[in-house]
């Protein structure tokens, strides 16, 4: 009998598709048209943000003060100085008018991560499954926001002080410092996770399209701390642009961001084709 011939590690395996995967679903030219969508949405949702804040009688210094944790320093510059100049603005009167563009800004930047998802996961997408999918998604991620808006702003001394009323267990007052930065990156872990299956259409369970979603987390924290201690230490684009030095900066940190979401589906993809290599085998040994 012929002996058959062994495969490459699992591991060069995903490595090898993901790389040529990039090239051929046109991950730059979709991650190109994601961040304009993202830009466009970005200010109506700092205004939304913003609004929804202060009706909560909240002060939005915390927030200002941890974007540098998640933004490049010049992208950060740009969402706190508009935060400072819109906080004079009538919130009540914006909040109605913001939701709406929010969510039609959103949604469109929803509807193009849509499509590139899709053509990773090989199945059609359009009409109105993909329209009804972008608006609930949507809606759901701005909910998750402002949840985690407030979270980032509920400081140890508010807990100190509803515990005079309610009890609170004291190791959640000590470690809340640390537990409110960790809630960021399980909400988007589950988040995406959740939008990933949503747009797969019952072909991807929640629990698969998990290994995605956490590869895509971890990545775009990676390359967004290179990013920002690359501009802030190595970069002299400065020189180069001027004053547009932090747009630039801005447009290339939703580039990357959107690049890593739409490559968590292709690994998705991948792994899926993966198990289905290994399931006919498994049969055959028996």
């Amino acid at each position: 009998m012929a002996e058959k011939k062994s495969s490459p590690p699992a591991l060069f395996r995903v490595l090898k598709e993901l790389g040529l995967r990039f090239f051929q679903d046109r991950v730059t030219s979709a991650s190109a048209e994601l961040s304009y969508y993202l830009l466009f949405a970005l200010f109506p949702a700092l205004i939304f943000l913003n609004s929804a804040i202060s009706m909560l009688h909240l002060s939005a210094d915390t927030l200002e003060s941890h974007l540098g944790i998640v933004l490049p320093e010049q992208a950060a510059d740009v969402i706190t100085a508009y935060l400072s100049y819109i906080k004079g603005l009538d919130t009540r009167v914006l909040f109605y008018a913001c939701l709406v563009l929010t969510v039609y800004a959103v949604s469109r930047s929803v509807v193009s991560l849509i499509s590139s998802v899709a053509r990773a996961y090989r199945v059609p997408r359009g009409g109105l499954v993909t329209l009804a999918v972008a608006v609930v998604f949507t809606i759901a991620l701005m909910v998750v926001v402002v949840l985690l808006m407030v979270l980032i702003m509920v400081s140890k001394g508010l807990l100190v002080t509803l515990d005079l009323y309610i009890h609170v267990p004291q190791s959640l007052i000590r470690f809340w410092g640390l537990l409110r930065l960790a809630v960021g990156p399980i909400l988007m872990c589950l988040l995406l996770a959740g939008f990933y299956s949503m747009v797969a259409f019952r072909r991807y369970r929640f629990w698969q399209a998990l290994p995605g979603a956490g590869a895509a987390v971890v990545f775009w924290f990676l390359l967004t701390s290179a990013f920002s201690y690359y501009i802030s230490h190595i970069s002299h684009s400065s020189l180069l642009y001027g004053s547009l030095t932090s747009i630039m900066v801005l447009m290339l940190w939703f580039h990357l961001t959107s690049t890593t979401i739409i490559m968590g589906s292709e690994l998705n993809h991948i792994l899926a084709q993966l198990r289905a290599e290994k399931e006919p085998s498994r049969g055959e040994s028996k």
